[in-house]
């Protein structure tokens, strides 16, 4: 019998606030602790969130659930890795003060919204370990910004996000304002059949139904879209999709939860990451240990899940190859709709997606142009990162973010 360890903790300083003013300020934590036991041909798993715990008692827990979950792969051995974020964003003691210099900066940069929202500067680190020489920790300091600014005018709140190891008051300041100015002003845009709309490649939705079919277990037994067809184009010949633990640019660990390091012997000092779709190719599903050994697919380190549950295959993190250095030079001179915030959001059973913009901009790929009126963008997975892909650059209104949009031609009408 093997134990392994999983450990979390979660340190949130939160500030909510409406305009210059803050509403309420308070430190949340979360310390929890999972154990396995590796049982030959099974898996024992319980947790728990109390610190002073009963290691005994843990085992007695998960020795019972070791009964009824096969589990023929071996745990992750002999790997010790330490990576350690700890840029200055700010401290706890001045964290407050930064915080309400940044929202005195929105009054002032747009004094005629109502801004409203929360704060968070976290401290987080996860580790790994067993008794098989397996040693991960990950540690992370990061601020997180959630928030919407309404114009009495329009009266919809439009929304800000932000989670990032960086900040600056005068460019988050800045991309606000310009979000406002922006928002001020009407554009009309007319129905299209092909018109480029662009969204966050951090927004999940455009990539529910791609996601569903690329999993591992569904491509295994038949029931994916993209059974029986892995290494065939599929797909525009610009697109590569990545699975990704890659923590220069993403807030991840750079381990699943199965202790999976992506290190590909081509390339041992690039990011962790690992290819599902390159160039426009089907290279693989993604996978936990379990669906790669039973159907012989590629191990991706997709394995996720919570501290006192078995992992399984999920879709977690994942990045777009950037195709252009710019969004002008995706839209080619074009102008398309900036997606911001959607809903009704569709797939249907053939891969048909449709939205509805509750927030959305009108872009030439340098600058916002004005806000467009609701409309509904109809289009379907293989189209969308089939033909009618334009690519995937940097954010016009991030410089400072490592954040990235894609673009694709849609059918448009005004709802």
């Amino acid at each position: 019998m093997i134990k392994e360890f999983y450990k979390k903790s979660i340190k949130d300083q939160n500030i909510k606030f409406k305009n210059d003013k803050i509403e309420s300020d308070y430190l949340r934590t979360e310390d929890v602790t999972g154990l396995r036991l590796y049982v030959t041909g099974l898996l024992g798993v319980a947790g728990t969130a109390k610190k002073d715990f009963s290691l005994i008692e843990l085992e007695k827990k998960a020795l019972h659930s070791a009964k009824s979950t096969p589990y023929s792969v071996d745990c992750t051995s002999g790997l010790q890795q330490n990576i350690i974020y700890n840029y200055e964003i700010s401290s706890e003691k001045d964290y407050k003060q930064a915080m309400v210099s940044f929202v005195e900066a929105l009054k002032n940069q747009l004094p005629h919204c109502i801004f409203h929202g929360q704060m968070s500067l976290i401290d987080r680190e996860e580790s790994l370990t067993n008794e098989m020489n397996l040693k991960l920790r990950y540690k992370d300091h990061y601020i997180m910004i959630n928030m919407y600014f309404t114009n009495p005018e329009t009266n919809t709140p439009v929304p800000f996000f932000y989670r990032g190891r960086r900040f600056s008051r005068d460019i988050f300041a800045s991309v606000v304002r310009t979000m406002g100015t922006a928002w001020g002003k009407e554009v009309v845009v007319k129905d299209s059949p092909c018109l480029p709309v662009i969204f966050p490649s951090a927004n999940r939705s455009p990539f529910t139904d791609l996601f569903h079919h690329l999993h591992g277990e569904r491509m295994g037994n038949g029931t994916s879209r993209f059974s029986g067809k892995l290494n065939r184009l599929l797909f525009h010949p610009s697109f590569t999709l990545y699975s990704s633990h890659d923590i220069e640019n993403l807030i991840t660990p750079f381990f699943d939860m199965e202790g999976t390091v992506l290190r590909l012997e081509e390339g041992p000092l690039s990011p962790f990451q690992r290819p599902l779709i390159q160039e426009g190719v089907l290279v693989a599903p993604y996978t936990d240990k379990r669906i790669a050994k039973k159907y012989q697919y590629p191990l991706t380190s997709n394995a996720v899940g919570a501290y006192n549950r078995d992992p399984f295959p999920g879709m977690t993190h994942f990045q777009l190859h950037q195709t252009h250095d710019s969004l002008a030079d995706v839209l080619q001179g074009n102008t398309g709709i900036v997606v911001m915030n959607a809903r009704e959001i569709r797939y249907s059973q053939t891969g048909e997606f449709s939205c509805q913009t509750k927030v959305a901009y009108l872009t030439d790929g340098t600058q916002l142009l004005g806000r467009v009126p609701p409309m509904t963008i109809r289009s379907n997975t293989m189209k969308m990162f089939g033909d009618d892909y334009m690519g995937c650059s940097g954010h016009i209104l991030y410089p400072l973010f490592c954040q990235d949009v894609f673009a694709f031609r849609a059918h448009v009408t005004c709802t």
